[in-house]
């Protein structure tokens, strides 16, 4: 498998119906793509509506992880997707999420494929287009997007590819400033031809509300405040760049 999408699912029927339909028009060979839902075991209406999906979408690859309800969104549902994950590309996305560009998946898989080829290993960082807003320096080169593309070595050497300092809110934006060391930064891959958009509360639409998870993210966010700093920052590019001049000195 090339490409493995993770993400958590909770009550947003609609968007993962419109997440699929536009995996299916846009997705040029969808054998090298696989979804990975995380579901939460004590929710009785998502079980059979996911079963729905998936014999609507029977041309999509699913794959359904259940667990315990949890806070630690980066742990529980995200990291824990990527390591249950087959892809050579772990591509962090939401179930509101939206794939605009006709064969993404061919892009993303040449583009990092050949940044492979250079760096001779796939510790690599792949910033695609979310669709937001950005100003100041942000807006004339993105350092980190919404939805972080990682890969199954980065996955195996972090043990996930989310911080588990960092519950819900903040990932994308640290794994932007662990790839802007003046070594690691050489890893980006810039894919800002391949559109991902989604309802974030930072690029409301018009007419579109936020639902019940949004109030759940900010209390999360209120009683586990991130605990990831500059130190820990210092002391996770260190740790890489030690296993990349390790890797490379055998």
């Amino acid at each position: 498998m090339d490409i493995s999408l993770v993400f958590p699912f909770r009550d947003r029927m609609d968007d993962l119906g419109n997440l699929c339909e536009s995996l299916r028009k846009t997705t040029k060979d969808k054998t090298r793509v696989e979804m990975v839902l995380v579901v939460d075991k004590c929710d009785q209406k998502v079980a059979p509506f996911v079963n729905n999906i998936m014999g609507h979408y029977d041309d999509l690859n699913m794959k359904i992880l259940v667990v315990d309800r949890s806070d630690h969104h980066s742990k529980d549902y995200y990291n824990r997707a990527a390591k249950a994950s087959t892809g050579r590309w772990i591509f962090v996305i939401n179930d509101d999420s939206l794939f605009m560009t006709d064969g993404w998946d061919e892009i993303i898989h040449t583009r990092m494929s050949e940044k492979a080829n250079e760096t001779k290993d796939d510790i690599l960082f792949g910033i695609v287009n979310d669709g937001m807003t950005v100003k100041g320096q942000e807006a004339q080169k993105r350092t980190f997007s919404c939805f972080p593309l990682l890969t199954r070595e980065y996955c195996d050497l972090m043990d996930g590819v989310l911080l588990e300092e960092i519950y819900t809110w903040g990932g994308d934006y640290w794994l932007g400033q662990i790839f802007s060391d003046p070594i690691l930064k050489t890893r980006r891959v810039y894919l800002q031809d391949v559109l991902v958009d989604h309802n974030s509360h930072h690029n409301q639409k018009p007419g579109k509300v936020q639902g019940p998870n949004f109030g759940n993210f900010q209390r999360i966010e209120r009683e586990n405040p991130s605990t990831f700093n500059g130190k820990k920052l210092e002391e996770k590019v260190s740790f890489i760049k030690r296993y990349i001049k390790d890797k490379h000195r055998k």
